[in-house]
């Protein structure tokens, strides 16, 4: 069967194996973020809809469930803001409902967290991964380009009334733009606004492919480290891919040698990793970044399990 509204399973490293849900027409988002990798936003919106039927979506859902091995997570994400989705909260329970051992994760631009019945529906999930890329409304209309101009704090509010309301996990993505959002003012506003909000991560993530807007260039890797560290008060990691070596504080030439000589025996889980080499996955991380960017290893599913596997 082919499927419209359903995507993957990919390998996530935030959540694992993730099959991918998109509820909306190509590029329809309330936001025209420069750094999209989807390209330009053409149906520039705010208002809900039922795009698509709730029932075609959650039986295109079922049959693959039916037919295939339970991924980790259902992620409604795709090519626009899901939270656009006006039968949001209702497919969400259909799934859970329907599949009760998998859970649910919800990709937002946080532009509508301030209206009450986005955060009920949202809170349905089992994590949340909203983005803040600013705190600072110059900056905010520079790099996400909003549909409504005037809400960043509205958005700031509506993230801080969802934490209020949900326990589980909310993951903040802070996306960085070299001269947009970098400057030590737009820092202090991000860090005043994420300690309102307290989220249970801050993942800082920057440009690693083709963006929207051509002169949109990436933040360094020692930029994001140095945020790091200046936010040493909250649980920051940084999400970004390594693609040089020299990107890697005390990079190891044998390291690396070691762990294409561990792959060569036979593929490898990411656990596996840590404990063959009794190095934190963080570390290890840096490494396999540069060797799937050059197409040394690729990530495998089998058993439900993400295995790391050398390529000829």
């Amino acid at each position: 069967m082919a499927y419209t509204y359903i995507f993957g399973p990919v390998p996530s490293r935030r959540l694992g194996i993730s099959l991918g849900i998109d509820l909306l027409p190509f590029k329809t988002c309330s936001f025209n973020c420069i750094y999209c990798e989807c390209g330009r936003t053409t149906q520039y919106l705010n208002e809900r809809k039922e795009f698509f039927p709730v029932e075609n979506i959650f039986s295109e859902i079922s049959d693959y469930l039916s037919n295939n091995e339970y991924p980790d997570f259902l992620t409604f994400s795709g090519s626009g803001e899901p939270t656009l989705y006006s039968k949001l909260g209702e497919l969400i329970s259909m799934c859970k409902t329907g599949f009760p051992e998998i859970k649910v994760a919800i990709l937002t631009n946080s532009s509508l967290l301030y209206r009450e019945d986005v955060r009920n529906e949202c809170s349905l999930a089992d994590v949340v991964l909203p983005s803040l890329d600013s705190a600072r409304v110059e900056s905010f209309l520079k790099l996400d380009r909003p549909f409504e101009k005037d809400k960043l704090n509205l958005i700031i509010y509506g993230l801080i009334e969802f934490r209020k309301m949900y326990e589980k996990e909310i993951w903040l993505e802070v996306f960085f733009a070299q001269g947009i959002n970098d400057s030590l003012e737009d820092l202090n506003a991000l860090h005043d606004a994420i300690i309102k909000i307290k989220p249970d991560l801050i993942q800082l993530n920057t440009l690693d492919r083709p963006p929207t807007e051509s002169f949109t260039k990436p933040v360094s890797k020692k930029f994001l480290e140095d945020v790091a560290k200046r936010w040493n008060d909250l649980p920051v990691e940084i999400i970004s891919r390594y693609k040089n070596r020299d990107e890697i504080e005390n990079y190891s030439k044998e390291f690396e040698l070691q762990l294409l000589s561990a792959l060569k025996r036979r593929p490898l889980t990411r656990s596996d990793l840590t404990y063959v080499f009794n190095k934190p996955m963080v570390e290890i991380a840096k490494y396999l970044d540069i060797l799937e960017f050059e197409k040394k290893i690729k990530n495998v599913i089998l058993n439900k399990k993400i295995f790391i596997q050398i390529l000829n």
